[in-house]
């Protein structure tokens, strides 16, 4: 009985070194050297769900979506009362296209915590993906309630308010969404797109021209002038492209 008390202790302490050699591969930017080891964990306990949930993380690094998800569905098979699994699971399931899966699974988070600001994040996501507005803009809501100082959940609300022309409430949550990161471009563009349509041109422009810091194909008008406004009699007028020649036509 001690032999085999001792053995079963030896293989579990084997185990956890290879789990935090895995762990340590996969956040110094070697996720397939820690898949391997992974696996091989797997191969000696078939029921470790950490390690399966480990290698969905590795998995989905690689880019290997499939069967990064196929080692979630074993990790929350296992253990089914992990919040944390079902938040990650929803959002591989989110970044692979699976939008109504994703929010059955991130349900089943939100069941174990109704508080999970990352769980409403990849729900108000998908939600969004399928058009839900009204229910995506629900669980944004809830994400800056629980979790206010997440600047990318201010921006999505600002955006899901946006598409239901709800312009003033949207502004609002850009501000705030700068206020948390200043220097964020895609924040900018957003705030001066608002700005824009509500007829603040000055501040619009300003905040617009952010576009040029994201944007690689725009890095070309470092080269060119750009037109602010001045008279441009006896000039010529370079016109770039940045969307569809119909833009230009207009």
């Amino acid at each position: 009985m001690l032999l085999e008390q001792s053995e079963a202790g030896i293989k579990a302490a084997q185990i956890q070194g290879t789990l935090e050699e895995a762990r340590n591969l996969r956040r110094g930017d070697d996720p397939l050297q820690a898949s391997r080891l992974l696996i091989k964990i797997i191969r000696q306990d078939p029921t470790h769900h950490y390690a399966y949930a480990e290698l969905a993380v590795s998995l989905f690094t690689l880019g290997l979506m499939d069967r990064a998800i196929g080692a979630f569905r074993e990790a929350v098979r296992i253990k089914d009362d992990n919040e944390l699994y079902y938040v990650n699971f929803s959002a591989i399931l989110h970044h692979a296209g699976h939008f109504e899966e994703c929010i059955r699974i991130g349900m089943k988070a939100l069941a174990l915590n109704p508080a999970s600001g990352l769980a409403h994040m990849n729900l108000g996501l998908s939600h969004f993906s399928l058009r839900h507005w009204e229910k995506g803009i629900y669980h944004f809501e809830q994400a800056v309630q629980y979790n206010p100082n997440n600047s990318g959940a201010w921006m999505n609300l600002g955006l899901g308010y946006e598409n239901l022309a709800r312009d003033e409430e949207a502004e609002g949550c850009f501000e705030r969404a700068l206020k948390l990161e200043p220097q964020n471009s895609e924040i900018k563009l957003s705030l001066g797109i608002n700005r824009l349509k509500n007829g603040h041109f000055k501040e619009g422009w300003k905040y617009f021209s952010s576009r040029f810091d994201f944007k690689p194909a725009l890095n070309l008008m470092d080269e060119i002038e750009l037109w602010t406004g001045q008279n441009l009699s006896g000039k010529t007028i370079h016109l770039y492209p940045e969307q569809g020649l119909g833009d230009l036509v207009q």
